[in-house]
């Protein structure tokens, strides 16, 4: 029959075998996840003055999700993911957006305006007013 002290150290051996194989094993697993979600993730950086279209969070599945372009007109907040909009009229647009609801605008030929179109006094709309239920 074996000691006591023996099969304690057996114990104690093998519990610590057992967990250098998990630790592997779950490390093994974390690049696997890592590398996966890196293939996924799409990462867009924008610059100052660039033209980016902003997301909006809450709208039904038929109306527009990314608003018109937007000048990046400067970085705001301490951990510099915040930025701040002007249109394309030149006029400031109030608050901060996080830089991960933008997507660059890519212009095509024909499309943007040149300066010689008859100009219309609208002012882009970021959000959309409540409705109030009478």
């Amino acid at each position: 029959m074996a000691s006591h002290s023996a099969v304690i150290v057996y114990y104690i051996t093998s519990v610590a075998l057992l967990r250098d194989k998990a630790r592997v094993l779950f490390d093994q697993q974390k690049t696997k996840e890592i590398k996966q979600y890196n293939r996924r993730v799409q990462s867009t950086s924008v610059q100052i003055g660039d033209l980016a279209m902003l997301y909006q969070k809450k709208v039904s599945k038929l109306e527009i999700q990314w608003r018109d372009p937007f000048i990046v007109s400067g970085l705001e907040g301490t951990h510099g993911i915040s930025y701040t909009l002007r249109q394309l009229n030149g006029r400031g647009i109030r608050g901060t957006f996080h830089g991960d609801y933008f997507k660059l605008f890519v212009s095509r030929s024909g499309h943007l305006f040149t300066g010689t179109e008859i100009s219309i006094s609208i002012q882009q709309t970021l959000r959309y007013r409540r409705r109030r239920d009478a």
